[in-house]
């Protein structure tokens, strides 16, 4: 059986699971990506968390206004989450797993926390810094032009 790569977003269309090249496509009108991977050692444990979290959080809204409530008022009281915003959802995802530390609420995490400060002057161990990864490491930022006609084989 192929397996084919998906992709979990959270967009104006809620949280959805997309079959990466098909999202990837409808994003084609000259649109700029940035790729980080996440390089970790990958247990059974971890994946299965990951697994039950997508199952919790496909089908929820779009969430953009707390953001900037999580970013105000800090921590506090976690509570599940109905509506994600894209970075909330990575967040979330990263602490199930225990790649983020649980004190931190996923609502307190923006998109530029997922940004490397000055990494081309940075070692490995303040690359991570914004974030405080417990496990692992994200890469460099690959950037990836995707243009009009750009097709990509989603298969893995």
């Amino acid at each position: 059986q192929e397996r084919k790569l998906r992709l979990l977003e959270a967009t104006a269309e809620g949280v959805k699971i997309y079959d990466f090249g098909d999202r990837i496509d409808f994003y084609r009108e000259d649109c700029v990506i940035g790729v980080r991977r996440l390089n970790f050692e990958r247990t059974g444990e971890m994946r299965k968390k990951l697994k039950k979290f997508v199952g919790e959080v496909v089908g929820k809204g779009y969430n953009v206004l707390d953001i900037v409530k999580g970013r105000v008022e800090g921590g506090g009281e976690e509570k599940e989450l109905e509506r994600y915003f894209c970075s909330q959802l990575v967040a979330e995802g990263y602490r199930r797993m225990g790649l983020l530390p649980m004190e931190k609420a996923a609502r307190e995490y923006l998109p530029g926390d997922f940004v490397p400060i000055g990494e081309e002057e940075m070692s490995r161990e303040r690359k991570n810094e914004k974030l405080n990864l417990l496990i692992g490491e994200l890469s460099e930022v690959l950037i990836v032009q995707i243009g009009r006609g750009t097709r990509l084989n989603s298969s893995h």
